[in-house]
Order: C-alpha cells, then structure tokens, then sequence
C-alpha cells in the first residue's frame, strides 16, 4: 500500500498518515520503500517483527468485541444494527 492508500482508506489527513507511517517505519514494524511504479511515491511494506505487533493486536480486539458481543443482549444488538448502519450511511455521505 501507498500513504495515499492508507489515507483514502483511514479518512485521513495525508500529513497525520505520513506521521505514522515513519513511527511505525523507525520502530521496524513496516519499511517504506520506493514506489516501482511512479519512483515518487512510497510504498509501505510489512515487517516480520511488524507482523507479530499485528496479530497479537488482532487478537487483543478479537478479544474484547467478543466479550462485548456475548454482554449485549440479542435484541438490543438486533435493534442496534440498522441504527449503526445508518450512521455509518450519514458519515460517509458527509465525509464524501
């Protein structure tokens, strides 16, 4: 992926992208690399070490959302999906 993927796809201001790209570039978790295609451009590239950080991190989340999916009661999660979907809705059509 390039910064501008990763900012299209975070929402994003380019500037605070960059800022975490070379965070996680000097804590060994990615390498940012030449893009091939243009030269310009940088392209990020996960490390071994970087990997590791992302699964345990995964798996931390995975944790959790399952111990808050087993703690709300199957009608109010039935009522509450059409409610997040619909703000999700309103907030992409806002952020355009």
């Amino acid at each position: 992926a390039t910064v501008m993927d990763l900012t299209a796809a975070l929402r994003q201001p380019k500037t605070s992208v960059s800022h975490t790209c070379a965070a996680l570039a000097r804590a060994g978790w990615v390498e940012m690399r030449p893009n091939p295609r243009d030269g310009r451009s940088k392209r990020l590239w996960m490390t071994a070490p970087g990997r590791a950080a992302h699964d345990a991190a995964r798996n931390v989340v995975a944790a959790r959302a399952a111990a808050v999916e087993a703690a709300i009661p199957p009608a109010m999660a039935d009522d509450l999906l059409p409610r997040l979907m619909a703000l999700r809705a309103m907030m992409d059509a806002v952020a355009g």
